[in-house]
């Protein structure tokens, strides 16, 4: 779950994760162009998620991945 939505650039990722592990959290355009990405270091549970970006206003997907696992994809709307 990524929040709040619409954002104007301070997103934060509410996951829960299987592993310890290390995953990547990215934004892409509508066009799948990758916009933003960072590595992320998740625990065995809850993950809280924070970061900010400055993007163009519009619709952009979020995804997290692991190797292990496909975290998901969320659609963020940007003002």
């Amino acid at each position: 779950m990524a929040y709040p939505n619409p954002s104007q650039g301070n997103v934060n990722v509410l996951l829960y994760s299987k592993v310890d592990t290390n995953a990547t959290v990215s934004l892409y355009d509508v066009t799948g162009k990758e916009i933003y990405r960072a590595p992320v270091e998740l625990i065995n549970g809850k993950n809280e998620i924070a970061f900010s970006v400055k993007v163009k206003p519009g619709m952009l997907f979020l995804k997290v991945n692991s190797k292990q696992t496909n975290y998901g994809t969320s659609k963020i709307l940007f003002r």
